[in-house]
């Protein structure tokens, strides 16, 4: 009899060994593909939307997400993933079917955790990585994943890269770091990069200054950058999580406004009405509109980017703000009006050794 009961012991002991076995397997399965959080617990907010009955809402990730090539479908993606996550709902953002990735995207959507994390609400997301390895490696590379509290292990900073950084103050060790890099990369001297520092300090202040008068209040400010050695040039991006251009120009200059689009958008050959977002960004840069201290933007700001890019010492400058998509050109700026707002402003340079100083 008593042997019996040892049987079934043993088998019930092995069982319950068998059982935690598969479970520890299945979760390095979910993990080794690319599940940006465990699914063996749940979180507060989890279980408290379990109790009213609902369930992880799904966010799709376009094909080609990115702000500066495909913004309109990336801006109502993310967009939608703002209002998901004020909505208290568990998510799911699933990048599986990303093919192209730019870090403008990733840096949105670090920047609306940040906005709910600042203002205390619950908030859980989970994830998958894409199955294109090109835009795998972008969320990897990037170091996206240290400021998500994945599990899966990031890559370490590679010498071509600088990997995300963040802050909510003027941080001047941040620009020399991105001119180190430009030294190292391109070949510059030190003088060289005195204009880099320049547009790097002149955002940061804007995005901390700016933070002020932004609902949510969570000043900060991302950069990445990243050089491509076959073209021998860096791409420089960076996110003011601030009020926006054409925002923070409607509340300190609302009078003025109607006339200067007016103005501009005659002098550009086109109608005023469905681009003003973007004229507006283009106005700022000309340093139309100052602040009530006399300076533009509280410093030399826009401006100071502008003359770098009409001088050649940067390339490609492209600012998106608002419902305001400017790619600027001395020669001729490309303009879009966007179906939906981007929050923040996003800025994306590109930089070679050309001997400029």
């Amino acid at each position: 009899m008593n042997s019996k009961k040892t049987e079934v012991y043993r088998q019930k002991k092995a069982e319950i060994r068998n059982r935690r076995a598969r479970s520890r397997q299945e979760e390095k399965d979910r993990r080794h593909h690319g599940s940006v959080t465990p699914r063996k617990k749940l979180s507060l907010l989890e279980l408290l939307a379990r109790k009213k009955g609902k369930r992880r809402e799904s966010i799709v990730f376009p094909e080609h997400f990115s702000i500066i090539d495909n913004p309109a479908e990336s801006i109502r993606c993310l967009n939608a993933f703002k209002s998901a996550l004020l909505s208290g709902t568990p998510l799911y953002l699933n990048a599986e079917g990303v093919r192209t990735i730019t870090i403008d995207t990733l840096l949105s959507v670090l920047a609306q955790m940040n906005a709910q994390k600042t203002k205390k609400l619950l908030y859980s997301v989970g994830g998958n990585f894409p199955r294109s390895e090109p835009a795998q490696t972008t969320f990897r590379d990037s170091g996206f994943l240290d400021y998500v509290n994945s599990k899966t292990n990031a890559f370490p900073e590679s010498r071509d890269i600088i990997q995300i950084k963040a802050g909510s103050l003027a941080d001047p060790d941040i620009a020399k770091q991105l001119c180190d890099f430009s030294i190292q990369k391109l070949k510059m001297s030190k003088i060289q990069t005195s204009g880099l520092y320049n547009i790097v300090i002149e955002i940061i202040i804007n995005s901390v200054m700016h933070a002020y008068e932004h609902e949510f209040k969570y000043n900060r400010w991302y950069c990445y950058a990243q050089y491509d050695r076959e073209k021998d040039e860096i791409g420089f991006t960076m996110l003011d999580t601030g009020l926006g251009i054409p925002e923070t120009v409607r509340k300190n200059h609302g009078e003025r406004i109607i006339k200067s689009v007016a103005n501009l958008a005659r002098g550009m050959g086109a109608t005023a009405s469905p681009l003003v977002d973007a004229e507006l960004i283009v106005s700022a840069l000309r340093g139309e509109f100052r602040t009530k201290t006399g300076e533009s933007f509280r410093g030399k700001g826009l401006p100071t980017v502008r003359e770098f890019a009409e001088s050649g010492y940067i390339e490609n400058l492209t600012i998106v703000s608002s419902s305001g998509y400017v790619s600027y050109d001395p020669q001729g700026s490309k303009l879009l009006a966007l179906s939906e707002p981007l929050v923040g402003t996003l800025f994306f340079w590109k930089m070679r050794n050309r001997g400029v100083q």
